[in-house]
């Protein structure tokens, strides 16, 4: 029958113990530290393009031509895609028809970079009665009116810019880009690191050497109790030496 001392069992047991609080502490860490890349990471999920729609394409076009300052009449009839329509750019008041609505996808055939990233949509549309003669005798103001047909949607706003609209939002943003490399320096103020932020950018490191010492506080303990176990064991040998030695001492005696 072997008898085990129960000051090494006890230590055993606090050994097993010690190994599992261990386990659960890099676990917790691992998960942790995870999280916090997962978290940190930036997100690059593209949200998808909005494609425009005819029907947005034929209110967008119908709303400009009513604000047209030439505009003096445009009201839709009993029939599908006829409106009474007068106008000042050139002498014409009769009917209009719409004829088509189609949307170019970005980059079709535009030559600007700008206008190269958006949809385009034109109206087709004809002036009934009016004959090849009246398009050449007004054609300068005759195309003019038909270019108003052509708008660009921008899927920033959700919007149709009429060309005159939309040449005055690419000088705005003309504007903001050059304002931004004018003055690099109020961009450097902004880009300036806070002190959470490089508290979030470093807390990986800060959490892998905490780990790091909790493991090196950890293996100095069993060396501990490992040279705790050989002084116990010395002292147990000094001690059954000087048990041999007696009994020894009295059984010459006796003899």
């Amino acid at each position: 029958m072997n008898i085990v001392d129960p000051r090494l069992r006890g230590d055993d047991e606090e050994n097993e113990k010690e190994g599992t609080i261990m386990r659960r502490v890099v676990v917790a860490a691992f998960a942790i530290l995870l999280s916090f890349c997962v978290l940190s990471a930036p997100v690059h999920a593209e949200t998808a393009t909005k494609k425009p729609t005819k029907e947005s394409l034929l209110e967008a076009w119908e709303q400009n031509l009513k604000k047209n300052e030439y505009t003096v009449k445009l009201e839709k009839t009993t029939e599908q895609g006829v409106y009474d329509y007068e106008t000042t750019i050139f002498p014409y008041a009769g009917k209009l028809k719409v004829l088509n609505t189609f949307i170019d996808a970005p980059g079709s055939y535009y030559y600007d970079e700008d206008d190269a990233e958006n949809f385009s949509g034109t109206v087709e549309v004809e002036l009934a009665g009016v004959a090849k003669e009246f398009k050449e005798q007004y054609q300068r103001s005759y195309y003019a009116w038909l270019r108003g047909n052509s708008l660009t949607y921008n899927d920033r706003t959700n919007k149709w810019y009429t060309p005159s609209e939309w040449a005055g939002y690419k000088k705005i943003l003309d504007t903001v880009k050059d304002k931004a490399v004018c003055e690099p320096t109020e961009q450097k103020k902004e880009a300036a690191p806070t002190f959470l932020g490089v508290l979030l950018s470093w807390f990986p490191m800060l959490l892998l050497i905490g780990v790091w010492f909790f493991f090196l506080i950890a293996m100095r303990k069993p060396q501990k109790k490992q040279a705790l176990l050989v002084d116990r064991a010395f002292a147990h040998y000094d001690k059954t030496e000087k048990l041999l030695e007696e009994i020894l001492e009295e059984t010459k005696r006796k003899t």
